[in-house]
């Protein structure tokens, strides 16, 4: 009986235990997203956007206090083992000190951390406002624990250097690696290559092109756009909408699912846009996208000129597809299509590099990604429908140019002796 209230006075401790636990494991498993839609939500789940924007705070906050609340535990059980065995009573002072350890172990640290890392939003939101008024509590000592820890690292680990990013070598040298005893499944193996190449895929090469695109301005109806797109999807996914004085584009309104919603609802998903370069990389834009909270970059040229854009959706996809190439996509055919032995259907979409890979072709002397924007090159205009260009040892011949100024061509091998790789 003696031991009651202090044992009572541990359990509290211990709450408060799991309170630390659960909160670092819910903060620090927020997702981008996760952190965007609480700072959207109500005033609670504000403040817990707030919170997360100072993280090296928190972290301190959390850490100190569940470390003191342990400390605490620990100390009162090792008073009361040490009573116990005083006592005469050994045999119950070793299984009270094993219920301790395992009860911290397991509802103090495992148990809270596995919440909240499962519903890592849902408790950040809870938590929010009591971890709050404890952050301010021990706001004065943060700075104090800081210096501790800067002296602390200048002392003993005075050449230590934060880990560097990996590399793509990195990357590269590790699916080579992981072909010779087949680390690897091969579908592993080609998403590896596909985040390698993002370094190196300009965003040229994977946008949707302007002359594909339709922009509204920003006074349009909901009704208008849907009975301009006719019930379909535009091919990109998403509804543009061009600032109110240009026809530059301002805003982008993803149209997956939004087919049935009201005109408030659909203002509601206007999304911002960033801007990049056509040279940029695709991993860069992907980057930036992450960074920036968007889900559509407009590509612009060196003038400024918009000339296409690239979402969110399109990067993922290129990485977790077999062949990269918008043709499927925008015009759902191949990019390179045998039509005869030595011939090939392709269209102003296709991309060198994938050329390049099948016909040991080398574009060095080219800038152009594409057979549009290559043609356009040699010819120095806009090829016409019968124009011929001769590239090493094959023959590209514009097939046809549609009414929207889309060409189909024809590449065809002259040296039947030479075969592409297969």
């Amino acid at each position: 009986m003696v031991y009651i209230p202090v044992i009572i006075g541990m359990l509290l401790l211990l709450c408060f235990s799991a309170f630390f636990s659960i909160s670092e494991a819910s903060f620090f498993s927020l997702s981008r997203s996760d952190r965007l839609i609480l700072a959207e939500g109500r005033r609670v789940s504000q403040l817990a956007a707030k919170l997360i924007i100072k993280p090296e705070r928190l972290l301190n906050t959390i850490l100190l206090g569940n470390l003191l609340v342990n400390l605490l535990i620990f100390t009162i059980s090792s008073s009361i083992t040490f009573h116990l065995q005083k006592a005469g009573r050994s045999d119950l002072a070793v299984c009270f000190a094993f219920v301790v350890v395992y009860g911290v172990i397991l509802c103090g640290e495992v148990l809270p951390k596995i919440l909240g890392v499962i519903k890592p939003r849902f408790f950040a939101a809870l938590l929010a406002i009591p971890l709050s008024i404890i952050v301010r509590l021990m706001q004065p000592l943060i700075p104090v624990l800081s210096l501790i820890n800067l002296l602390s690292r200048r002392i003993f680990l005075p050449k230590f250097e934060p880990e560097k990013n990996i590399r793509v070598s990195d990357l590269e040298l590790a699916v080579e690696l992981s072909k010779e005893d087949q680390t690897l499944l091969r579908s592993e193996q080609r998403v590896i290559q596909n985040i390698v190449l993002l370094s190196d895929i300009q965003a040229e090469e994977l946008m949707s092109p302007r002359s594909l695109l339709r922009c509204f301005s920003p006074d349009i109806t909901f009704e208008e756009v849907l009975e301009s797109f006719r019930g379909k999807l535009p091919r990109s996914g998403y509804c543009l909408l061009s600032e109110s004085d240009s026809d530059e584009i301002a805003a982008a309104v993803n149209f997956n699912g939004l087919l049935t919603h009201t005109e408030q609802e659909w203002r509601k998903q206007a999304e911002q846009v960033i801007y990049v370069p056509w040279k940029a990389t695709a991993a860069v834009v992907f980057d930036q996208l992450q960074n920036r909270g968007c889900n559509v970059a407009v590509v612009i040229n060196e003038f400024g000129e918009t000339i296409g854009i690239l979402t969110l959706d399109e990067i993922i996809e290129t990485i977790f597809t077999r062949k990269q190439g918008r043709s499927r996509r925008l015009f759902d055919r191949l990019e390179i299509e045998r039509i005869g032995d030595a011939e090939w259907a392709v269209n102003e979409l296709t991309s060198l590099r994938s050329i390049r890979n099948q016909f040991n072709l080398s574009f060095n002397e080219y800038s152009s990604v594409t057979v549009g924007g290559l043609l356009r090159e040699i010819l120095e205009r806009f090829p016409r429908a019968g124009d011929v260009c001769v590239i090493d040892n094959y023959e590209l011949r514009v097939i046809e140019i549609t009414e929207d100024y889309h060409l189909a061509a024809h590449l065809r091998r002259l040296n039947n002796n030479k075969k592409e790789k297969t």
